[in-house]
């Protein structure tokens, strides 16, 4: 089949997976603590892990704090760690990105991470080209958009002017995202997925990027 383009998740497919320990949980329970609140673990689950909208607003409204300024204070100190993890180091290229160098098409990005995350990364790594790269806004709206949900992946689709392109991820949120929009998929298994249950079936699954330049030509 023909693809007039390549759409790539961002952490685990083109950037290291980093393992960060109780590093956000710390800063994230200071958060509520320099408020006066010691949260819980199941009142820390929805900011841990970008949990839907729905539970961050039930945690904010069970202490009375604002839910959008909160939120946002949130994304602004992982934003900081984040960064601070990549200028040490961390959150690098994966090497086999060398091979996308083989493959004429367009390329773009959408990551369930923060947008500022993806343009500090895009402009610290990538030699590569992306038509766009995408990331979730830093207000609620975007932790709602994340993959599965197809609004990321559509508005890739909208600003490169795709038809039929190829996503490439590493969970199953991505899979399901490609399937719900109708297009192909290829799930990438790299160390970190040993063993991970993909939800829905990709059209193609690899190990490398390596083996995408001759599922594409």
């Amino acid at each position: 089949m023909k693809y007039d383009g390549i759409i790539f998740d961002n952490d685990g497919v083109l950037v290291e997976i980093h393992r960060s320990g109780d590093v956000y949980e710390n800063a994230i329970e200071k958060l509520f603590k320099e408020r006066g609140i010691t949260p819980n673990e199941k009142d820390l689950k929805p900011f841990l892990y970008n949990k839907s909208s729905k539970k961050v607003k039930k945690t904010c409204e069970k202490y009375g704090l604002q839910t959008h300024e909160f939120w946002k204070e949130k994304e602004e100190v992982t934003f900081r760690l984040q960064k601070k993890m990549i200028l040490d180091g961390y959150k690098t290229l994966y090497q086999d990105t060398e091979y996308l160098n083989e493959i004429n098409l367009p390329k773009g990005i959408v990551s369930n991470n923060q947008q500022a995350i993806i343009d500090f990364i895009s402009n610290k790594y990538m030699s590569h080209s992306f038509g766009a790269a995408l990331g979730r806004e830093k207000d609620l709206r975007g932790l709602d958009r994340r993959k599965p949900n197809t609004f990321y992946v559509k508005k890739c689709m909208n600003q490169m002017g795709l038809e039929n392109p190829l996503f490439i991820g590493d969970s199953s949120a991505d899979i399901e995202a490609a399937h719900n929009m109708g297009i192909d998929s290829v799930f990438i298994r790299r160390e970190h997925r040993e063993g991970y249950y993909v939800t829905k079936s990709p059209t193609y699954e690899i190990k490398s990027l390596e083996e995408l330049p001759e599922i594409v030509h």
